[in-house]
């Protein structure tokens, strides 16, 4: 193996463990204070990272969970709390229901995200470092594109804020 393979190889590695590492700190501190007082950084405080970092790899507080849990654990717990904040900001309710379960399908890192990565996973068919690689370029997308459909397809589709 060249040494430039190695590097990369050993850097997917080092990123892997920091991902699986930052995942167990949420599980800890969700534990600890539950989810709607935990706040990204108290996961950064618990492993002596930036808030920055935990948000370069997930994004969202959502998307962390939603890769923690599966996305059906992560919709339950999200959306009764989602709804009345929405409504409080001006957001009708099926916004928030549409946007919250959305989102939470994003989970394209982990075997336990979704039933489908944990089949796939479980088969052997997908080395786990290429699964987070991959997933989390795949959740930034999906996160985009989502963005850009709420903001311009949604008011078309008659979706709108109330």
């Amino acid at each position: 193996m060249s040494e430039q393979a190695e590097q990369a190889s050993s850097g997917s590695g080092v990123a892997d463990q920091r991902r699986a590492q930052m995942l167990r700190a949420a599980l800890e501190v969700i534990a600890d204070r539950g989810f709607a007082d935990t706040r990204i950084s108290d996961i950064a405080d618990r492993i002596g990272i930036s808030p920055a970092l935990v948000i370069y790899y997930f994004k969202t507080k959502c998307q962390l969970l939603t890769e923690a849990i599966s996305n059906s654990a992560a919709v339950a717990i999200m959306l009764p709390m989602a709804i009345p904040l929405g409504s409080a900001a001006g957001f009708g309710p099926v916004l928030i229901a549409l946007a919250v379960g959305i989102v939470s399908g994003f989970a394209f890192m982990l075997p336990m995200g979704t039933p489908a990565n944990a089949m796939v996973f479980g088969a052997g068919y997908v080395d786990p470092r290429l699964m987070a690689r991959y997933g989390i370029m795949m959740s930034a997308s999906a996160l985009v594109l989502f963005l850009l459909t709420a903001r311009f397809w949604w008011p078309l589709a008659g979706i709108g804020i109330r």
